[in-house]
């Protein structure tokens, strides 16, 4: 018997193997399967963070971030997202998430998200930044009893573009 001849089907079409319970839940993306609802509040905070300019890896430093997201909705290949508050530090500027949205996706094994921030005005400038960003998390694991995600994002401001990657703590609330 082959792997493939094996394996039973979620509705979707997604294989599941012998002994494993099909995914529903966070079972990738938080760890242990945990069924979300709409309203579930789920926070990834930096622990170490860095970044680079694209095109100029000696453009380089620490970041760090904070990204508050609601679960829209529970639907069957995945949680639709909101990203209701976050900010990110990065090239000594601060920038306040101000809207986003992404969904944790089919085998919630990551999650997608876009969204905008603004920094606020600095020296020379007349007014506020805006931003925009593209972001991806992967769960990573359970240590110490907290759950951790990589988190990556790409961000652009000012006509350059940032890619930043943190180690961050997840929760739920």
């Amino acid at each position: 018997m082959t792997a493939q001849s094996a394996a039973s089907y979620t509705s979707t079409g997604y294989p599941v193997l012998p002994g494993q319970p099909p995914a529903k839940g966070l079972q990738h993306f938080l760890g242990p399967a945990v069924n979300l609802s709409a309203g579930t509040k789920i926070t990834l905070s930096s622990t170490a963070g860095g970044y680079w300019v694209i095109g100029h890896r000696n453009q380089n430093g620490t970041a760090s971030g904070t990204f508050s997201l609601t679960v829209e909705n529970d639907l069957a290949n995945g949680y639709p997202v909101s990203i209701s508050s976050g900010s990110l530090t990065f090239d000594g500027v601060t920038y306040t998430v101000s809207s986003g949205s992404g969904v944790i996706g089919h085998w919630e094994r990551f999650l997608v998200a876009q969204g905008t921030a603004v920094s606020p005005v600095v020296a020379g400038q007349q007014s506020s930044s805006n931003a925009n960003f593209i972001l991806r998390a992967f769960y990573i694991g359970n240590f110490g009893g907290e759950g951790y995600a990589v988190v990556h994002l790409i961000l652009m401001s000012g006509g350059v573009q940032y890619r930043i990657s943190l180690l961050a703590a997840v929760s739920l609330s």
